[in-house]
């Protein structure tokens, strides 16, 4: 996934992470809801998605 959009850095200067977003709990992001439904929205979740409900499992031999 690519930047995150809601990331409000702690210090001027600091590396793009969760642990030095403002919104970081410590344990989780307090925009998580937000970031999932952005990533429901992808083209890449869309095809990982239909991949796994269009899964039919592996068949043997007949």
């Amino acid at each position: 996934m690519s930047k995150c959009l809601y990331f409000k850095p702690r210090v001027d200067g600091c590396i793009v992470n969760c642990r030095n977003c403002k919104r970081w709990s410590g344990t989780r992001c307090k925009d998580e809801k937000q970031l999932i439904e952005l990533y429901e929205d992808t083209e890449e979740f869309k095809i990982y998605d239909r991949m796994m409900r269009e899964n039919k499992g592996v068949r043997g031999p007949l």
